[in-house]
């Protein structure tokens, strides 16, 4: 990922600010344990197991592999998966450019609202239309 914020020539308009570095979780409001790498994995079988009707709970041992004969018995879990990626952590609600929040913005969508009336929302629409 630096390669491209250092490449101005391929991604002009991609910059990055200063280098947020915490040692402190997002505290996400219902992240369904994928930020345990114990748990992750297992929470989402368990997610996607529970998504299906119980007469394809055998299409399990098949899902998605190369062994899977009838691609009609692929499982796909439900979408978008049920997690709130919003978060608390007071250094990640200001660090983005503007004092938004990092990341996705969709999460918090009072300040989505701002950042699109904004005038960097302007400058990027303007520069990539």
């Amino acid at each position: 990922t630096k390669d491209m914020f250092d490449d101005d020539a391929t991604y002009p308009y991609l910059t990055n600010g200063t280098w947020l570095q915490s040692d402190v979780a997002p505290d996400f409001a219902e992240d369904l344990g994928m930020l345990d790498a114990n748990a992750a994995l297992g929470d989402f079988i368990d997610f996607t197991v529970a998504s299906l009707p119980d007469a394809n709970a055998l299409v399990m041992t098949d899902m998605r592999t190369e062994g899977n004969s009838d691609p009609e018995d692929f499982a796909f879990s439900d979408w978008p998966i049920p997690v709130d990626l919003s978060f608390t952590n007071q250094d990640y609600m200001t660090a983005a450019l503007g004092d938004m929040p990092v990341g996705d913005l969709n999460w918090f969508p009072e300040k989505k609202a701002m950042w699109c009336r904004d005038a960097e929302y302007a400058a990027n629409e303007t520069a990539l239309n």
